[in-house]
């Protein structure tokens, strides 16, 4: 499961590591201070593993950041995939909101999502170590709820036209 959230710019030290905490983090090693990327992150990328046949929600990663492409989306998810696989999880499936970033994560992965005809419609994709066996990618139906209540509640229809009073 993939969720992204924002978060309070903000700085703090790490006396234990001597290490600024709050910039942009991808998880590479690299220090942001030193890349041009440098600046204090506004969103977090947290990277759940849930378990399907047990009752188990784990947070094994995430990634601090100011946007992420759909690109960068897919290297983390392929990290993901595979730090799980080394672990014995079999992944079958992908849950996120439905995106642009999300959508476009999927493409590059080999997705089919917007295709007019049925027959060529691909919600799957290939386990980047098990080419055999395809990977789910379900987009959550209740953030997309959550977007249009929140669309509807700021007095305008779906279109993006303001509603009478």
């Amino acid at each position: 499961m993939l969720d992204g959230m924002s978060i309070r710019k903000n700085c703090d030290l790490d006396t234990k590591s001597g290490r600024l905490i709050g910039y942009v983090d991808l998880g590479n090693g690299q220090s942001t201070l030193d890349t041009e990327e440098t600046g204090l992150a506004g969103d977090a990328l947290v990277v759940m593993a849930v378990g399907v046949a047990a009752p188990r929600k784990v947070p094994f990663a995430y990634f601090l950041n100011n946007g992420l492409t759909g690109e960068a989306l897919q290297n983390i998810l392929r990290e993901a995939i595979a730090q799980l696989t080394e672990c014995s999880a079999n992944v079958v499936a992908v849950v996120c909101d439905a995106l642009a970033v999300n959508v476009s994560m999927g493409k590059l992965l080999g997705c089919r999502i917007h295709e007019s005809n049925s027959d060529s419609f691909q919600t799957s994709f290939a386990h980047p170590d098990k080419p055999a066996q395809r990977i789910s990618l379900i987009f959550d139906a209740a953030h997309g709820l959550k977007l249009l209540r929140n669309l509807l509640g700021d007095k305008k229809s779906p279109t993006q036209e303001v509603l009478r009073k």
